[in-house]
């Protein structure tokens, strides 16, 4: 299989910020399972909700702003640790929103998904985050999808990131485009959790190396439940090395308040890391959109429907705890 490769534009931004340890390593400082939790009170004492009131705050969710194409600045936001410190490099999250945090104003998308589940935590949350904005529910493909990554690498370059823990996750059409992210670049993230999203069963052999968390409500009226069950039947009859799947009893659309809350999910993302990065030479040959300078701005989100929908192996069916399929 090729490796994909990075637009040369972003490609510098990775550079920069690519210094890491090798694979399955540990730098001194870098985040561990044990202390990623952080604590509820900034460098200055602060208390979370002490930092949020700052608008010359440094930690915390930072808005930002990203003119790409000579366009008017887009709009997004960086959740910054409050023990933030150049001195250890820091595991990242990038996260796509769903539907309801579509907008134009940069603050939608905190209402949602991971950025809420980080204000219920007090702030307790060691991972630089990455909250692009999409204007429209049509999706993540084409110029958000680039206009995602290029913020993503742009946050790489500013802040002290640990590139070998680069994470990747997503809520309704943000679980879409965790999927369809993870089939064009499938060396660049160390795991990823799509949640209530829907894969291409027919790319699962080009992402089966990624570690992957699925979550999904069983009565989710929006994306049946029986496409996560295809997709993780997918990846593991593709050899998927780490396959998680919860399906989440009596639970709909919201799975994502489960699949966020606590720490099995976090701890478990810190548990992969990616190999050491390389300079890759060539878009993934498999069929699919390549590289972002070759993007039509499509993503082919069909389901296999030769496909019968059956799950070997088995659900978790206990209150939404972890369960593997392998």
């Amino acid at each position: 299989m090729m490796t994909t490769r990075w637009p040369w534009v972003l490609r510098v931004c990775l550079l920069v910020a690519s210094v890491g340890p090798l694979y399955g390593a540990k730098s001194a400082d870098a985040a561990t399972p044990a202390g990623w939790a952080g604590t509820a009170v900034g460098a200055a004492g602060l208390s979370f909700k002490e930092v949020m009131s700052n608008p010359n705050r440094t930690v915390g969710f930072i808005p930002k702003t990203l003119a790409t194409g000579g366009r008017t600045p887009r709009k997004y936001q960086v959740w910054v640790p409050l023990s933030y410190t150049r001195a250890r490099k820091w595991p990242v999250i990038l996260f796509l929103h769903g539907p309801d945090g579509c907008g134009t104003d940069g603050e939608k998308m905190l209402a949602q998904g991971l950025p809420q589940a980080i204000k219920k935590r007090n702030g307790r949350f060691d991972f630089i985050v990455v909250i692009p904005q999409c204007p429209s529910p049509r999706g993540w493909q084409g110029a958000q999808e680039r206009f995602a990554v290029t913020a993503l690498t742009t946050v790489l370059a500013e802040y002290s990131c640990d590139r070998q823990r680069l994470y990747l996750t997503g809520v309704s059409m943000g679980g879409n485009a965790t999927y369809a992210l993870a089939t064009k670049y499938p060396t660049e993230f160390a795991a990823i959790a799509p949640v209530g999203g829907i894969g291409d069963v027919r790319r699962a052999k080009t992402i089966a190396r990624v570690p992957a968390w699925i979550w999904h409500g069983e009565t989710d009226k929006t994306v049946a439940v029986d496409k996560a069950r295809k997709m993780v039947k997918a990846l593991n009859g593709a050899g998927a090395a780490a396959v998680k799947y919860t399906e989440l009893p009596n639970v709909g659309e919201d799975a994502w308040d489960q699949a966020y809350a606590g720490d099995a999910l976090w701890t478990w993302f810190l548990g992969h890391t990616c190999p050491e990065k390389q300079v890759a030479t060539a878009p993934v040959d498999d069929g699919s959109t390549g590289g972002f300078h070759k993007m039509d701005g499509k993503f082919d989100n069909k389901i296999d429907n030769k496909m019968d929908g059956k799950m070997d192996g088995k659900f978790d069916k206990m209150g939404g705890k972890m369960q593997p399929m392998r």
